[in-house]
């Protein structure tokens, strides 16, 4: 378990040390008041014991960090205080949030995202913390269909159909 604790405190000492501020200075109380992040961390540690591998439980913390951090900066650090409303304002939040290249994220960037704070909320329901699952109906950033990276042109896809030699029933 010492390994799973670096872990968590590499990204939450990162996106939640504003949240952190220790009374007696020493460092790693990373939940100080703030039930949330002390629910993340457990969600993390719980989800690692279910076999997910490193990266996953890292994307899984990252997300909730920001989320969490989030969060804080709206005087929100129960549970119980997140309601559908608040999930929408962090979905809108994410919708509109403006990266260092300039760039919104991406849907498929916004569905990882939530799908991240959807497990989290299904835990935190199943485990009773939180009564209703606020996270039930919340709605997923549609992902559009990408085509292939190479794509055949219009020669390249004749000469293939040439090729078939009709006069055999397998072509």
């Amino acid at each position: 378990m010492a390994l799973l604790k670096d872990v968590i405190q590499r990204w939450a000492i990162k996106k939640l040390k504003n949240l952190s501020s220790p009374a007696d200075g020493a460092d790693g109380d990373l939940d100080n008041g703030n039930e949330a992040a002390k629910m993340a961390i457990e969600y993390l540690e719980w989800f690692l014991t279910r076999g997910y591998s490193q990266g996953s439980v890292d994307t899984r913390g990252y997300h909730l960090g920001e989320f969490v951090n989030w969060l804080a900066e709206r005087g929100i650090t129960r549970v119980r205080e997140i309601d559908k409303s608040i999930l929408e304002r962090y979905r809108s939040h994410l919708s509109h949030h403006i990266k260092k290249d300039g760039h919104c994220l991406a849907n498929k960037t916004q569905k990882v995202i939530l799908t991240s704070l959807r497990g989290f909320f299904r835990w935190l329901a199943k485990r009773n913390y939180i009564l209703i699952n606020p996270a039930l109906e919340l709605e997923l950033p549609k992902i559009g269909n990408t085509l292939p990276p190479h794509v055949l042109t219009l020669r390249e896809a004749e000469s293939i159909m040439n090729q078939v030699n009709l006069s055999k029933p397998l072509g």
